[in-house]
This record gives structure tokens, C-alpha cells and sequence, in this order.
């Protein structure tokens, strides 16, 4: 297999973008700004929610940095 098939490469740009899009849907719905965002996420005292809004691009990368001959 020379190329990967797209769909797995649309997900995993989903998946690595995943934090950004957040960012812009939580302020067009709720008009949250994104700095306030970042700063509550960052303020919690606990690591769970930056994993949580990390573990996204971590999927993102290792969906894309697989091998290609992976899906056989």
C-alpha cells in the first residue's frame, strides 16, 4: 500500500485539530472566550483535564505516524 486511505487521514487531522475546534465552538455557542477557557482548564490544580484536552493530538499524531503497511 503505497498511500494511506484517506479516511484514515481525515481522522486523524480531526483528531490532532480536535482542541482548536474546541476552542472555536465553545465561543461561537456560548461566547466563552478562549483565553477565559484556556485559563479555568489551566487553574483546576489537576492534571486530568490538560491530559483530558491533550489526549486528542496525542491520538491525532499516532493515528498519522502509523506504518503503512499497519492496516494489512
Amino acid at each position: 500500500m503505497k498511500h494511506r486511505p484517506w479516511p484514515v487521514v481525515i481522522i486523524g487531522f480531526i483528531h490532532l485539530f480536535e482542541p482548536l475546534l474546541n476552542l472555536v465552538v465553545t465561543y461561537y455557542f456560548t461566547g466563552v472566550k478562549p483565553s477565559l477557557y484556556l485559563k479555568f482548564l489551566f487553574s483546576q490544580g489537576s492534571v486530568l483535564p490538560i491530559l483530558g484536552f491533550l489526549a486528542f493530538p496525542i491520538a491525532g499524531i499516532a493515528i498519522l505516524a502509523y506504518r503503512k503497511w499497519s492496516l494489512f
